[in-house]
């Protein structure tokens, strides 16, 4: 090491490396390590002249550094890494220290966005039954027509998305076996009330545009395409071979509409 090195030669070396970070990764993954890493110099300097980890954001501010990467909000970079951190460690395992990990995070990070462990699992319990549920609504945004072959290709795309989901269909059954637990119940209870609306909403649009029977409930037409989505996806999770569901699915398409088709006098 050069002892007679100046201090400015050294704020100058720790703006660049700034600078140099700043044009290849977002501002929140600028740390004092990283900045003492790419400009050479020892942490405790790094942290002298730029007023530790708690005055970097200002100091950066200051210097007038433009990032060339965008940050990924917040919120969605921790459930993108939750996400991963469930699927692989379960429900009991994982931590909110490793999803700080993973998120390239601190755990007061999280903790500023969700209260808890369970409350991070619920936010993306709902966010994966929204992209299930979604799967049905495409069809009436995209003004297709409800028959047979539509149902079937609803219910083909969700059993597929399970199947790239396997670990969250396992997750769903571990949280199911708490429910003894008041507040894993309630949240439950929440997602299963969740999925019930959005699906009724949907069959409810069906039968307004007549190509499903109004002299039944839409909540009654809802509540057995969820049962019998759930029965075939816990058979898929299992990797039942009798029967073979995927080959079924045109007959099951075809119970379902037969009993949810045309043809019926609105309920009175």
């Amino acid at each position: 090491m050069n002892f007679s090195e100046k201090p400015m030669d050294k704020k100058t070396k720790i703006d660049a490396a700034i600078a140099a970070l700043a044009s290849t990764i977002p501002w929140s993954q600028i740390n004092l390590t990283s900045i003492a890493k790419e400009a050479g110099v020892s942490l405790p300097t790094v942290r002298k002249l730029v007023g530790g980890k708690n005055g970097l954001s200002t100091y950066m501010q200051a210097l007038g550094v433009v990032s060339g990467v965008e940050d990924e909000p917040t919120p969605e970079r921790l459930l993108d890494a939750a996400r991963k951190v469930f699927a692989k460690q379960g429900y009991d395992g994982a931590s909110l220290d490793q999803v700080a990990a993973a998120a390239g995070m601190t755990k007061g990070a999280v903790y500023h966005h969700f209260d808890s462990k369970a409350d991070l699992f619920w936010a993306l319990a709902e966010e994966r039954l929204s992209g299930q549920v979604d799967i049905a609504e495409n069809v009436d945004a995209a003004d297709q027509a409800w028959n047979v072959d539509t149902l079937e290709s609803v219910l083909g795309t969700v059993l597929e998305q399970s199947k790239e989901e396997q670990d969250w269909a396992r997750l769903h059954y571990e949280i199911l076996s708490r429910t003894r637990d008041p507040d894993a119940k309630k949240h439950f209870v929440q997602q299963e009330r969740f999925l019930l609306g959005r699906l009724t909403d949907t069959v409810r649009q069906i039968q307004d545009s007549g190509e499903a029977r109004k002299d039944v409930a839409p909540e009654a037409i809802a509540l057995v395409i969820a049962a019998v989505t759930e029965r075939l996806m816990q058979y898929d999770m299992l990797k039942v071979k009798d029967p073979d569901v995927i080959g079924l699915l045109p007959d099951i398409s075809k119970i379902l509409m037969g009993g949810a088709g045309m043809g019926k006098e609105p309920r009175t």
